[in-house]
């Protein structure tokens, strides 16, 4: 089975979406990044297009020299430093103003500590259920605090840290460790509707809780 075969078939990808990238990329280029990043699609369009040489000098080239913007590695990051360093981010009262920092002083040295173990967890685990977890809830990130743990762990620890308080208010639909659920999934990435489905209600309450309208008496 020769390259193109094996990207369409692992990819899903169209003949037109083939013909593209083989117009574009040198082949030896191609299957590197196959071999790199066959585990996950993002990645490996990702590498290709962003570690393109450029054909002239680019402000953007340093920008784009990882080749993982676009990923959800790159994003994890991102969401990271949004809600402990972003006064403005929805989350940051529950990290930033709690003192949580982020220690790593860039993302260069982020990937170097945490890009091997993600896909590796990836890999086993898929890359909507592997999600960044801090061991220790009060401390930083930082690599000796940081691990991926799937949706299952990261539920689980919620738990402990609160159950004892996971009772349900007289008229509430949710128990206060769905509504912590509910926040954590949110910061990590799920979509509104998705925690709709999942708790049985409607994307309105998701929404007040997320955006801290109610629920008020847990931030």
């Amino acid at each position: 089975m020769g390259i193109k075969d094996k990207i369409q078939e692992k990819f899903n990808l169209t003949n037109g979406q083939l013909e593209i990238i083989f117009s574009m990329f040198d082949s030896k280029k191609i299957e590197q990044s196959f071999f790199e990043f066959s585990g996950d699609k993002d990645l490996f369009i990702g590498n290709l297009f962003y570690n393109k040489p450029p054909h002239r000098k680019s402000t953007h080239v340093r920008r784009f020299r990882h080749g993982l913007s676009k990923t959800k590695f790159y994003q994890t990051w991102r969401n990271m430093l949004g809600r402990c360093n972003r006064v403005a981010d929805t989350h940051y009262r529950s990290y930033g103003g709690k003192g949580i920092k982020v220690e790593w002083p860039n993302f260069l040295e982020f990937k170097k500590d945490m890009y091997e173990s993600y896909l590796l967890h990836l890999k086993k685990y898929g890359k909507k259920n592997t999600t960044i977890d801090r061991i220790d809830s009060s401390g930083n990130y930082k690599k000796e605090n940081c691990r991926w743990a799937t949706w299952n762990i990261q539920w689980k620890n919620i738990g402990e840290r609160h159950k004892n308080i996971g009772g349900r208010h007289s008229k509430a639909k949710l128990t206060t460790l769905q509504v912590q659920t509910i926040r954590y999934g949110y910061v990590q990435g799920l979509k509104p509707w998705q925690l709709a489905k999942m708790f049985c209600v409607g994307q309105s309450t998701i929404g007040d809780i997320v955006m801290e309208r109610t629920w008020k008496h847990l931030l």
